[in-house]
């Protein structure tokens, strides 16, 4: 199982990108939020499965963090940061442009290359990352994207981990990438 960490604010496309990905690759995932409901930055709106009050971290292989203004949020609970140490210590932790944040918040890219959305560098650098200008950065089980764009190879890497390179590569042909 996988978490897609959401909150208000949370980039649209990249969790679009995560739910095609990964359903295509046969990977079972649900979405974590703070609250019962959460809204895009575009106003899509739509129900989590679990909060996080109620996730626990060993339920997951994986956890994914959307971009967009949520990060900012999510970074402020405890909770949430709490989820993401716990699935890092065993699967992988991934931040999708700047759901990067999160991630150097918990404490996750300490020592890390990463990247994240342009502008927000600084924030990654004061928390012990190695800011990388590239769009996709995999620093062992962790990976971070610089923008949407980066979202579908992110999500790749995460269906190469868990299923296997031929369905990953599955996948990739059927959305055209390879």
């Amino acid at each position: 199982m996988i978490a897609i960490l959401v909150d208000d604010g949370f980039e649209e496309l990249e969790l679009g990108a995560a739910i095609s990905v990964l359903s295509r690759g046969g990977l079972n995932w649900e979405l974590v939020g703070v609250e019962e409901r959460a809204e895009g930055a575009g106003g899509l709106r739509l129900d989590v499965d679990v909060t996080v009050w109620e996730a626990s971290g060993e339920r997951y292989e994986a956890v994914i963090v959307p971009g967009g203004t949520s990060p900012t949020t999510l970074s402020g609970y405890r909770r949430c940061l709490e989820l993401v140490r716990s699935v890092r210590e065993r699967g992988l932790v991934v931040g999708l442009s700047a759901g990067a944040l999160v991630l150097a918040e918990a404490g996750v890219l300490e020592g890390r290359r990463a990247t994240t959305y342009p502008g927000l560098e600084a924030e990654l650098r004061t928390r012990g990352a190695e800011p990388v200008e590239r769009g996709l950065v995999r620093d062992g089980r962790v990976i971070t994207t610089r923008g949407p764009a980066f979202a579908v190879d992110a999500c790749l890497e995460v269906v190469r981990e868990l299923a296997g390179d031929h369905l990953a590569n599955s996948v990739a042909r059927q959305l055209i990438l390879k």
